[in-house]
């Protein structure tokens, strides 16, 4: 047998770790199922052998230490976390428990969702907010007053609150739709991918700067009264007192009377979670009547009246058959699993990211292997480890190549970066995608010059740049193999077609880091050349909503780059500088004050529907929140209608909207 005594030393130095990279560093390098896994183990061992037990053991901490780069506050009473159950029968167990010390059989408890988020604990003063903490270690949290007032439903000020001091607990947390969002705009920047919506918001609502936090569309959720304790009798009451109040809550909270009630509940949630606009990993039973509550108190680390039940996660085994190394517009280069295809979470899944070399080797993934995928965050598609048992010796390590698989180039580390990247700017792979992003539909959308066109154009010596786009005509085009006539036209008609496209359509598809769409239109409002944009001061962009300092930063960092010069004074040169008439903002006309985001299946592309709003005086967003007036809405709209549905937002179909478009009423 393991010694016991190294075990334990092994087990706390590394959910230690894994602490640290959840709570401090928002960058967990585990799954949630495995942390439980080993947390378990650690707390098995620790009831066999109480005598090794340590006071500084993760079974006996909440979270992790303050940060000290934000003010540490005190809590005014210990921000518990909660004992989990697994399955059925630990859940059971919980409520008879409950129904022991509640006397009755029928033990009424509350269920509420598990919000994948960052706890929080909010005080207003006289209806009035004056301070939010993170949870910490529970004992005290980092000041994060400055960004809590940048999420976007928390109330500042509350109807009918009680006088003097309200302390609430909450989580902050990133919509599903938000977090895909922002992934894609890290995506096309060439950034590292958060790995759940949890990890994003949490690092967003931990920032120095309240402008990042800003740019993030952070929601929230509040589900407990802690002070004043006496405010209410039932954890029912409490939160529809936090509702009557202003703050969002929970939805669908429900109080159950018996264990059949409970576990029915439980079991329905099981696939109904899927549906949901934001993740979640388990469900919350909560004793309903909060002085038994109170009367059983807690251990060191959670309420004995309360447990977190965790859904299993999503995971299904499938083969790794080979990987493949790209190189980005940026230059990074990054491999993806190329896997035997599988389902997933409703999807056909038959590649996946490894994100870098060091992801790789600390999991000891091989090609051959058969491995564990899950979408992380319920989302994205990722390798969570290789099951080294079921290897029979074919299976063959993944090595970090040392060139650029596009240029053959040396790849190299920038500082302290894990990515290896591409340096050189005549590198064909670098190119492509470049160009790839110029001409998406997003950016410049010039229909027909596809991925495969465009390659065939650099190979031929046709483009380098953007510019060359636009200086192509119908003899060269002819030189392309599988190019007729007919074909040459309508690329050459696209092209033309793109002169006339809005400044912040251009300022998109030159790709600056953090410039996608809300950020360009903002940038074109306020410079309304492409030069203007060039020279613009890195202290006037901070000032810029959707902006930021870091963006900013790295906005003014692209600019000053010599290669992104040229590639803006050719596109000047050839009469490409985007048009700023359509970007002063929003126009007087029967759509002005209206606030539109477009889903779903169209009659015509969801952009030029957009274009045509905006004509009409209306803003276009991306993302549903509670900012926007109405949501319209075509076929398979998903989770962008239900989301709107849960906000209460209105929902035009597209006849409705042609007929506001008309004037007419909706």
């Amino acid at each position: 047998m393991t010694d016991p005594s190294r075990r334990l030393e092994e087990l706390r130095a590394l959910i230690g770790r894994y602490n640290r990279e959840y709570h401090q560093q928002d960058a967990p390098s585990v799954p949630d199922a495995e942390y439980d896994r080993l947390v378990r183990e650690l707390e098995s061992l620790e009831a066999r052998f109480p005598e090794l037990r340590a006071t500084d053991s993760p079974t006996q901490q909440v979270g992790a230490r303050p940060d000290p780069a934000f003010s540490a506050v005190p809590h005014r009473k210990p921000v518990l976390s909660l004992q989990n159950a697994l399955d059925e029968d630990e859940l059971r167990a919980f409520v008879q428990r409950m129904a022991a010390a509640s006397g009755s059989e029928l033990v009424a408890v509350d269920l509420e969702l598990k919000i994948d988020g960052l706890s929080v604990i909010l005080r207003y003063q006289d209806g009035v907010f004056a301070q939010g903490v993170t949870r910490g270690d529970g004992l005290s949290g980092e000041d994060v007053s400055h960004t809590l007032v940048e999420v976007l439903d928390l109330p500042p000020r509350l109807t009918g609150a009680p006088r003097g001091l309200l302390e609430v607990r909450g989580e902050v947390y990133l919509a599903k739709e938000a977090f895909a969002a922002l992934n894609r705009a890290r995506q096309a920047a060439e950034q590292p991918l958060f790995a759940n919506p949890r990890n994003a918001a949490a690092g967003a609502l931990r920032q120095l700067d309240p402008a990042v936090t800003k740019e993030r569309g952070l929601r929230c959720f509040c589900y407990e009264i802690r002070d004043p304790a006496d405010l209410v009798e039932t954890q029912t009451q409490a939160l529809a007192a936090l509702a009557a109040m202003g703050f969002p809550t929970p939805p669908e909270s429900q109080r159950l009377v018996g264990w059949e009630a409970i576990w029915s509940a439980v079991q329905s949630w099981q696939e109904r979670r899927h549906d949901l606009a934001f993740a979640t990993d388990g469900l919350v039973v909560k004793l309903d009547h909060l002085p038994t509550v109170a009367r059983l108190g807690a251990t060191a680390k959670a309420p004995r009246a309360m447990i977190a039940f965790k859904f299993p996660a999503e995971e299904v085994v499938t083969r790794l058959e080979r990987v493949v190394w790209q190189v980005g517009r940026t230059g990074v280069v990054t491999p993806t699993a190329w896997l035997t295809p599988v389902q997933l979470g409703g999807t056909t899944v038959s590649r996946a990211t490894l994100h870098n070399a060091a992801l790789i080797e600390s999991r000891d993934i091989r090609i051959g292997d058969r491995v564990v995928l899950r979408k992380a965050g319920e989302i994205i598609p990722e390798i969570v480890r290789a099951l080294d048992g079921e290897r029979v010796g074919t299976e063959q390590p993944i090595g970090a190549p040392s060139v650029c698989p596009a240029c053959h180039s040396a790849l190299v580390h920038k500082g302290d970066e894990v990515a290896l990247r591409c340096v050189n700017d005549a590198c064909p792979g670098r190119q492509l995608e470049g160009l790839t992003h110029f001409c998406g539909r997003q950016a410049m959308d010039i229909e027909g010059l596809g991925p495969k066109l465009l390659e065939n154009l650099l190979a031929a010596g046709l483009v380098r740049s953007p510019a060359d786009l636009f200086r192509l005509d119908e003899d060269a085009l002819l030189t392309v193999p599988r190019m007729a006539e007919t074909s040459a036209r309508k690329v050459l008609a696209a092209i033309a077609g793109a002169r006339s496209r809005p400044l912040s359509r251009l300022l998109v598809g030159l790709g600056m880091p953090g410039v996608g769409e809300r950020a360009a239109q903002t940038l074109a409002r306020r410079y309304p050349h492409l030069q203007d944009v060039l020279v613009a001061e890195e202290a006037e962009l901070c000032e810029l909503a959707d902006i930021g300092p870091i963006t900013a930063r790295e906005i003014r960092s692209w600019m000053d780059d010599l290669e992104h010069q040229r590639w803006v004074k050719e596109l000047v040169a050839v009469g490409i500088e985007g048009l700023s008439e359509a970007e002063t903002g929003p126009q007087e006309g029967p759509l002005s004050g209206e606030r539109l985001v477009f889903t779903g299946t169209l009659s015509v592309p969801r952009d030029q529907l957009a274009a045509e709003a905006r004509a009409a005086g209306a803003d276009v967003l991306s993302a549903v929140s509670g900012r926007i007036t109405h949501l319209v809405a075509g076929e398979n709209a998903g989770q962008k209608r239900r989301l709107a549905e849960q906000l209460s937002i209105p929902v035009w179909d597209e006849a409705a909207f042609r007929r506001k478009m008309a004037g007419e009423d909706s």
